[in-house]
């Protein structure tokens, strides 16, 4: 078996992993182990969550890669490509490469270099967390009762657009359409975001975002299945 040490961006990540990838990925013997990115504290004032600059979250990683050395821990991350700190590596390169594939693949690519651990598997995701929920739109109404026009009027704006193609404009990125069909999603992503993927199931997101699905695929191969 295998134990990952997972550093995300806010609660909402955390607990998806928790409540989504924890339980299937524990039955193939990849045991996770979600924490917040530090943002800043000292003493016994520490500040979790949100991502302020590459120099944080590359101090997170190092630690926990130091703290960690026995053969079978492994430091994944799950961050938002959407506001990225500007300071992270080949951030400009990736700003200029129109496929949000090969973007990503670029800043993963510079992250993996900079830590230069193999017990590292970075991970961003495109765009950001809410690009999930695009997988099936139609469990928003499950948590948001009578938003079943909202959702009809938001799902008509992505038509034909793969979840993971929703591209991070301050306007137009997964969460700004959401909130601008839904409002109240903007107070209760941590909660209603995290019930709609549920409902959703981690089968159907993996079928439709391909990025997320490959990062899945990585962090099961670190473990037996323990099934068989």
């Amino acid at each position: 078996m295998s134990r990952v040490r997972l550093v995300v961006e806010g609660v909402t990540e955390e607990r998806f992993v928790k409540m989504l990838l924890a339980e299937p990925l524990g039955a193939k013997g990849v045991f996770l182990f979600p924490q917040m990115v530090h943002t800043g504290g000292g003493g016994e004032r520490i500040f979790k969550g949100g991502l302020t600059s590459y120099a944080r979250i590359k101090g997170d990683v190092e630690k926990l890669l130091m703290q960690e050395k026995q053969g079978d821990v492994f430091v994944t991350t799950m961050f938002d490509l959407y506001r990225l700190p500007n300071d992270f590596p080949d951030r400009a390169k990736a700003k200029s490469e129109g496929d949000p594939l090969k973007k990503v693949a670029i800043l993963e690519d510079a992250f993996a270099r900079d830590i230069g651990s193999a017990m590292f598997i970075p991970y961003i995701q495109l765009h950001e967390f809410e690009a999930l929920l695009y997988s099936d739109l139609e469990k928003l109404a499950e948590f948001y009762v009578g938003a079943e026009p909202a959702v009809k009027k938001l799902a008509g704006t992505v038509k034909g657009i793969p979840p993971e193609h929703i591209d991070e404009g301050q306007q137009t990125a997964p969460s700004k359409r959401i909130i601008r069909h839904i409002p109240e999603y903007a107070k209760t992503k941590s909660t209603g975001g995290v019930f709609v993927a549920g409902k959703i199931g981690l089968p159907t997101i993996k079928n439709a975002c391909e990025h997320f699905r490959a990062w899945i695929g990585k962090l099961e191969t670190l473990g037996k299945d323990l099934r068989t």
